[in-house]
């Protein structure tokens, strides 16, 4: 990336802004997917398979572009301090807090169209926020990052069916109970 870019700019303006909250929040991409999972293995045991589906298949798309793209971080560019952990210097592309927190959303929203649906947009489109305000991701990671996430949540919607049949059989509790609603 140049110095001079938009993105760049963009990046370099909004560094640190709300730092720690940003950092806090965050953090929450690993408490809210268990969270959700749990509730809704409880309550509704089939969006609970889906919504793993969704966050498995979007963690495999994640991992396989950042593999093939080794598109490097800011940080990497020392355009900023990184003000998070990052898992490697060279993992940008796609956002992987992003397309988790998306794909959660999205996967929630197609199966249940509840009344958390709207938090978890809000709350997905913050994570993707604190990503470039903690300054590890460009904001095209960001993006890219939201694609692959509501692209895997509407691949495992459309293929729902067969996730929920391939978890049940593979779920100890299902197979102790008939009660998969």
């Amino acid at each position: 990336m140049h110095p001079h870019t938009p993105e760049t700019l963009i990046l370099q303006l909004c560094h640190g802004l709300l730092y720690p909250w940003t950092l806090y929040l965050t953090k929450t991409i690993n408490i809210v997917p268990p969270l959700l999972l749990l509730w809704t293995y409880l309550h509704h045991r089939r969006t609970a398979y889906v919504l793993m589906a969704a966050l498995l298949t979007s963690h495999a798309t994640t991992t396989l572009l950042k593999l093939t793209l080794n598109e490097p971080r800011p940080s990497t560019l020392h355009l900023v301090t990184p003000l998070a952990p990052v898992d490697h210097p060279r993992w940008s592309l796609p956002s992987g807090h992003t397309a988790q927190a998306f794909a959660l959303a999205t996967a929630y929203h197609l199966q249940r169209r509840g009344h958390l649906s709207p938090l978890l947009w809000t709350w997905a489109t913050l994570i993707g926020a604190t990503r470039i305000l903690l300054g590890v991701h460009w904001p095209h990671d960001v993006l890219a990052g939201a694609l692959v996430g509501i692209g895997a949540a509407l691949f495992t919607h459309r293929t729902s069916k067969l996730w929920t049949r391939l978890l049940a059989t593979l779920d100890p509790l299902a197979r102790k109970t008939t009660r998969t609603a």
